[in-house]
């Protein structure tokens, strides 16, 4: 068929345009949905600073603080009986842990578990409880400050060394980006109000490797590659945020 190879290249451009039109859409929506907190509001100290500050730095530029507003009652692990009493129900493992619980039974975050550790289990999603120096999702997290009342889930991650290096090299020849070196994130919660609503965050912070021939030009991520890495934390939070309050909405109407 002469006209095969070049029908196939069209249909897969043609798909990757769709792709690409339907994430802009998407992250556009949740950027309108979603606009980033004030550091210092919604995040901890020990998150926002590095910790190799020697070699690393974040600057404000590579946080990110969103934050959605949700129904308590909704807060809560799906093996846990169900009550009458909702404060009961976030008591029984702290706001704190419920909410890092949530998070950490998304179905994307899962996926990606799945995928990276090449397996079919996502690994430790802390349904046993959660300590320091715990890995998470197939050692995707390693867990810095367990949450606990009072204080969120701090995570850990790595980019690969290979990946890191490679970046490294193209950028001394003269790439104008380079990659993370991996990165923190935080689950931050506000205080429950006189409506039974609360604030749930999902914070990320990225690490660079200080690089002494580029001075205070140092180099960082594309800037379509950050918005992309943006969404991705907006989209976590918008799921979860949505399932909190598919499940307040059922235990009310139970």
């Amino acid at each position: 068929m002469p006209f095969g190879r070049p029908l196939y290249g069209r249909i897969f451009l043609g798909t990757m345009v769709v792709a690409a039109a339907y994430a802009y859409h998407t992250i556009t929506r949740l950027e309108a949905k979603y606009p980033p907190r004030r550091l210092e509001t919604f995040s901890t100290e020990a998150f926002r600073a590095t910790s190799n500050p020697a070699t690393h730095r974040t600057s404000p530029a590579d946080i990110d603080v969103y934050t959605a507003r949700v129904p308590a009652a909704g807060l809560r692990l799906d093996s846990e009986s169900h009550s009458s009493d909702a404060d009961a129900r976030i008591r029984s493992s702290s706001i704190e842990e419920a909410w890092t619980r949530t998070l950490l039974e998304s179905p994307i975050l899962r996926a990606e578990a799945r995928f990276l550790g090449r397996s079919r289990s996502p690994g430790d999603c802390g349904e046993h409880g959660f300590y320091a120096g715990q890995r998470l999702l197939n050692v995707v997290f390693r867990v810095r400050r367990p949450p606990a009342p009072g204080e969120p889930l701090l995570v850990t991650w790595r980019m690969p060394d290979g990946a890191v290096a490679f970046a490294k090299r193209m950028a001394a020849w003269g790439a104008p980006w380079r990659l993370m070196t991996g990165g923190r994130q935080e689950y931050a919660v506000g205080e429950v109000d006189a409506e039974g609503m609360v604030e749930v965050g999902f914070a990320a912070a990225q690490d660079f490797e200080v690089v002494a021939e580029e001075g205070e030009a140092q180099k960082t991520v594309p800037g379509w590659l950050g918005r992309v890495h943006r969404g991705y934390a907006m989209l976590l939070l918008d799921e979860r945020a949505e399932e909190i309050r598919r499940r307040a909405n059922r235990d009310r109407e139970r």
